[in-house]
């Protein structure tokens, strides 16, 4: 085997960028598609950043020669190392993306996405603020309902898969821009995030299970006879706590108990469909 020099490598290699640094960190911007900092990842490259600074692991940005603001280093990605290295004080790594414009952001954007498919730092908030920005109106009807509700995800997620003649998404496909959120299926989403929110004054102590009871709620609603008026009178009462769940069947069967109790009609039953539940009113 022959060994190759430094020199030998790089004679074959070619050179696409540069990596510079500065401490004027009024030199830097934001472009309305950064995602908000995210204390845990800001947390973990703070805590990097004071064991070592790999200069290599830069931030990403494009020029902009005529700032609205002032700054004309726009961050395309990077924004938790800039803030890190600003609070610490350290020089600012960063390299240029030669091809930004920042009135046609949509393909800088588009590949700094691409970058981050299988990164654990660009969760589905990301995704969806980025496709949102580039106009896709799919992103831009769940992002609006995300701005509009205090929900996680999961029970967004939860929710319209759960709307009937309606293919699935994962977060994956979420994530790889597969989500198809038409202005119909807009408004039944939010009529029924709608119908969840007023249960979230009695579910403030994520202990009891949150998620499970707000999931079971919404199976409840999706059952036509059930009566929605007499759920929330027994579930909102002021004297009722609700008990600790850990399973969207024990949520069920807990709302089941209290809102069958002094009824002989028309009562909620919940049977083991060997794939899940099957809910009836009789």
């Amino acid at each position: 085997m022959i060994n190759l020099t430094l020199d030998d490598i790089l004679s074959q290699s070619t050179e696409i960028t540069k990596i510079y640094e500065t401490t004027n960190y009024n030199l830097f911007g934001h472009i309305k598609a950064n995602r908000d900092i995210v204390p845990n990842n800001l947390k973990k490259i703070t805590e990097s950043l004071r064991t070592k600074q790999i200069k290599e692991a830069c931030v990403i940005v494009g020029y902009d020669p005529f700032p609205d603001d002032g700054k004309p280093l726009k961050i395309i990605e990077g924004q938790h190392r800039y803030k890190a290295c600003k609070d610490l004080g350290l020089p600012v790594p960063f390299t240029i993306r030669k091809d930004f414009d920042i009135k046609e952001l949509s393909k800088s954007l588009a590949d700094v996405e691409l970058l981050n498919t299988a990164s654990e730092t660009w969760d589905v908030s990301s995704f969806m603020i980025s496709k949102a920005t580039l106009g896709d109106p799919n992103y831009i009807n769940y992002n609006m309902l995300k701005t509009i509700f205090p929900f996680e995800h999961e029970i967004i997620f939860y929710v319209m898969n759960g709307k009937l003649n309606r293919c699935r998404i994962t977060y994956m496909d979420f994530k790889g821009g597969k989500l198809k959120l038409d202005d119909n299926d807009t408004i039944w989403l939010k009529n029924k995030l709608i119908s969840l929110q007023e249960f979230l004054i009695k579910l403030k102590d994520e202990r009891v299970g949150k998620r499970y009871y707000l999931k079971a709620l919404f199976e409840l609603s999706m059952v036509e006879k059930v009566d929605w008026k007499r759920l929330r009178q027994k579930l909102l009462h002021d004297e009722y706590s609700w008990p600790s769940s850990k399973s969207i069947k024990n949520s069920l069967d807990t709302i089941r108990d209290l809102y069958n109790k002094g009824i002989s009609k028309n009562l909620i039953y919940i049977y083991d469909s060997g794939k899940g539940f099957k809910i009836t009113v009789e």
